[in-house]
């Protein structure tokens, strides 16, 4: 079964210091799945840079 061929890989991103959770297939090793997505994290970057810029500590 497809379903049993994955694996759980946990990172952390460290300019946001974030958990990932990537499924990956054991065969391939391809990223099936990441949470939170790519897109979200670089949109959470950029949201970080602007509030960088509007406040100049960060806690």
């Amino acid at each position: 079964m497809r379903m049993f061929n994955t694996y759980l890989a946990f990172e952390i991103d460290r300019p946001s210091n974030r958990i990932i959770i990537k499924i990956i297939d054991t065969e391939t090793k391809e990223v099936i799945r990441q949470i939170p997505p790519e897109e979200m994290l670089r949109i959470m970057h950029n949201i970080d840079e602007l509030l960088g810029l509007l406040v100049d500590e960060r806690v």
